[in-house]
């Protein structure tokens, strides 16, 4: 029981590791502004890019988690929903015929 336990938390840790990282991978635009004023300046010029960039990057991430927050109720209201999703992603040619 132990042994499966330990698997399951390893497999899980490094699926959510290779998800974060490929989920990085896209830079925004905030990112590509920092990236540019850190090579061009010195690290103190780039410091007052970078503060107010994280801080509005945080700003964003309250948002949409307080956002989401109805979507994810009414998901668990409509247990039905994600059954009646993957079905149709499975089945999606059927969906339009030719």
């Amino acid at each position: 029981m132990l042994i499966s336990f330990t698997t399951g938390m390893f497999f899980y840790f490094f699926l959510g590791l290779g998800s974060s990282i490929i989920g990085a991978i896209p830079l925004g635009a905030t990112n590509v502004v920092v990236i540019n004023t850190t090579l061009k300046t010195t690290i103190t010029e780039a410091k007052k890019i970078l503060y107010p960039a994280a801080f509005g990057e945080v700003i964003l991430v309250v948002v949409a988690l307080y956002r989401s927050m109805p979507l994810k109720d009414f998901i668990q209201n409509n247990s039905y929903l994600p059954v009646y999703t993957i079905y149709n992603v499975v089945n999606w040619r059927n969906t339009f015929p030719q």
